[in-house]
């Protein structure tokens, strides 16, 4: 999923507040948000029933209206929708670019936590038991 990762960094897109939970049938489900170039953007969830990922622009309404900035992050939604739909090559796809955003992330936090009970060692963990 390299390539994912590498369309991720081209386009700014990071994730933060990652939130997992456990779904239907044991699957994982998810609650984070997207940042492009430092500023949240997009939310995505997964309600761990299978489907496809929820992603909805941030921004609200105003005296009724759309928000300057929920009509900014919509137009920024569609323009990546248009340039990596959802297709078989699901790296190519923006669905696959935002999974595989969340699984670096939750293997950043895994290695964080496994880091603190063992011996890091050019990527690989040597744990013990106390």
């Amino acid at each position: 999923m390299k390539k994912s990762l590498e369309n991720a960094k081209k386009e700014g897109l990071t994730i933060k507040n990652l939130k997992t939970f456990s779904g239907h049938d044991g699957m994982m489900g998810i609650n984070a948000d997207i940042y492009k170039d430092g500023k949240k953007v997009l939310h995505i969830y997964d309600d761990a029933r299978g489907g496809l990922l929820d992603i909805k622009p941030i921004g609200g309404f105003v005296k009724g209206s759309i928000s300057p900035e929920l009509s900014k992050n919509t137009d920024l939604l569609k323009k990546l929708t248009e340039k990596y739909p959802y297709s078989k090559d699901w790296e190519d796809s923006l669905e696959g670019i935002l999974n595989e955003l969340v699984t670096e992330e939750l293997a950043r936090k895994d290695f964080k936590k496994i880091e603190k009970k063992g011996i890091v060692l050019e990527d690989s963990i040597v744990t013990w038991k106390a």
